[in-house]
């Protein structure tokens, strides 16, 4: 049966505007779908974002925190070296006058080298006062002076046996020319040798009385008479404050 052309024209036209129609209801369905991922896309970023200012915040008020933290710790700390300085400083002071003390001590102990012997004031007083020094430094340093008042009886002893027993040597030889042999026999002495180790040694009691025999031996010529009975004397005198 053949159609008439306008009645085709017509059909033709229907079945353009259905697929047109259809073509517009896909490309909105695609539309609305993108729509909504891009929604959801943006929703999720906005989350997202969120939680990271949240993050930052949070991050941000440990900082200060922390920071508030630092600065007090830093001052505490401060505080404490300063306290630690100033402590340090204090205890060196009080050890630099525990030291002057404790010198002043040896020195005290020291000066009775320089006087008569006399057995309570060595014994009880001065060797006593040098041994409660508790700085090792400075009784190694003053070791000799400890040394002297520890053998001051022990030294006079010996020292009044060597008058005693030279003064009779050198009266069996009235022609001897001089007195070099007692004067090196002296030298040998071990509380000569003592005293050499102490600088100020012809300054102390003891020291003075065996610089004086010393001379005298020295200046000993023929026909020359000692007598030492003076200083045995002296000497016998202190060992009887026992």
């Amino acid at each position: 049966m053949l159609m008439s052309p306008l009645i085709i024209s017509a059909q033709n036209n229907e079945v353009e505007n259905a697929q047109g129609d259809s073509i517009q209801r896909i490309e909105v369905k695609i539309s609305a779908d993108k729509l909504t991922a891009l929604k959801n896309s943006n929703t999720n970023l906005d989350n997202r974002l969120k939680v990271a200012i949240k993050t930052i915040s949070d991050l941000q008020m440990k900082i200060r925190r922390d920071s508030t933290a630092i600065k007090k710790s830093n001052a505490h700390i401060s505080s404490l070296r300063a306290d630690s300085l100033s402590t340090h400083a204090a205890l060196r002071t009080m050890q630099e006058q525990y030291l002057k003390s404790e010198k002043a001590l040896i020195n005290m102990a020291s000066n009775f080298i320089y006087i008569p012997y006399e057995a309570y004031s060595i014994d009880s007083v001065a060797i006593r006062s040098y041994e409660s020094v508790t700085d090792k430094s400075l009784r190694e340093e003053y070791l000799i002076r400890y040394t002297l008042l520890k053998n001051y009886k022990h030294d006079i002893i010996a020292f009044v046996a060597f008058l005693k027993e030279q003064q009779l040597e050198l009266g069996r030889n009235p022609f001897r020319n001089d007195a070099n042999d007692v004067v090196s026999l002296l030298h040998q002495q071990p509380f000569y040798i003592s005293y050499q180790r102490y600088e100020d040694w012809s300054s102390t009691f003891l020291g003075g009385k065996i610089q004086f025999v010393e001379n005298q031996l020295k200046s000993f010529k023929k026909s020359t008479k000692l007598n030492f009975g003076d200083i045995i004397d002296i000497l016998e005198k202190c060992l009887k404050t026992e």
